[in-house]
């Protein structure tokens, strides 16, 4: 009888960790346009393992979701974590260290990555890596080619040549592209971080370490909030939630937009010419970088298949 039992258990822990072999699931953002091109990473990968099938989930919530998944026990098994998101989901507990993976992989070198991009994900102290680098990017000022040509205007790639690209510059021609029901620039609310260094700010001065109480930090803030609380060249949050900044430049609704790279592979089939230039400066020229890594959840049914 006992020998039975023993045999039952064993078929039955053979098959619960079966349940999860070979199945991954992958959560991204984005549009439609970037999970086609996720479709077809994941299709070259199926060449070299056609025994895992990955799932995508890419919810309209990104964030939300990821966390409710998390709380439930159930989250996704590979997913995209940015920077500096990924200090406090690491700091929860919620990541996988992938160090070990990454000592049994005769593919993996570091020197492939830029050292800050890596070092973004790693552990502070046991310097484990618990993030492999997707992509990264800095912030660039989208424009509507056929709107400058129209408004008579030189380009903002032409006003960088020439040196006159500064805030100033920027605000007299978003001025002159404000008309008509169009805004000269939109701009999420979370892209404020470009201008405080722009205005001479030295705000991030370590891990632990941010000053934001400088006339130089709220000289940045304060020309950011004045687009559309005082010049009326952006639209407001009223106006972002009925229509989103990324979505009124891709609507004609906006001459400019400032934004990374990724938002290239949404825009590369709009029917008008657009093209990328540097951001205004002030009393530097400064960017932002942003950073996104793939992560492997710390309850993962299947880390093995995840990590591949």
């Amino acid at each position: 009888m006992v020998f039975v039992l023993l045999i039952i258990v064993a078929i039955f822990l053979m098959n619960a960790g079966s349940v999860h072999a070979g199945k991954v699931s992958l959560m991204m953002w984005g549009g439609a346009i970037e999970e086609k091109q996720m479709k077809e990473y994941l299709a070259a990968f199926n060449e070299e393992y056609p025994d895992v099938k990955v799932e995508i989930i890419r919810p309209a919530d990104y964030w939300p979701k990821l966390m409710s998944m998390m709380a439930a026990g159930t989250p996704p098994d590979v997913f995209y974590m940015g920077f500096p998101e990924f200090v406090s989901y690491h700091e929860k507990g919620a990541i996988l260290s992938l160090q070990s993976y990454i000592n049994a992989d005769p593919n993996f070198n570091e020197p492939d990555f830029f050292p800050g991009l890596l070092g973004a994900f790693k552990d502070r102290d046991t310097k484990e890596i618990f993030g492999i680098p997707k992509d990264w990017s800095t912030y660039v000022v989208y424009y509507n080619k056929e709107m400058f040509k129209k408004a008579g205007l030189p380009t903002p790639n032409e006003m960088f040549g020439y040196g006159q690209w500064s805030w100033q510059d920027f605000l007299d021609t978003a001025k002159k592209l404000t008309k008509d029901g169009v805004h000269g620039v939109a701009l999420d609310a979370g892209r404020w971080k470009v201008f405080p260094p722009q205005g001479g700010a030295n705000w991030v001065q370590g891990v632990n370490k941010v000053v934001v109480d400088t006339p130089e930090f709220a000289e940045g803030i304060q020309f950011n909030a004045d687009l559309w609380l005082k010049h009326n060249v952006a639209p407001d949050m009223t106006e972002q939630a009925d229509q989103g900044p990324s979505d009124r430049f891709a609507h004609e609704k906006a001459a400019m937009y400032i934004c990374g790279r990724w938002k290239a592979m949404a825009y590369k089939d709009l029917d008008f010419e657009w093209d990328i230039a540097p951001l205004p400066y002030n009393k530097g020229m400064y960017t932002w970088v942003d950073l996104v890594a793939y992560c492997v959840a710390k309850d993962s049914k299947n880390p093995d298949d995840a990590y591949k």
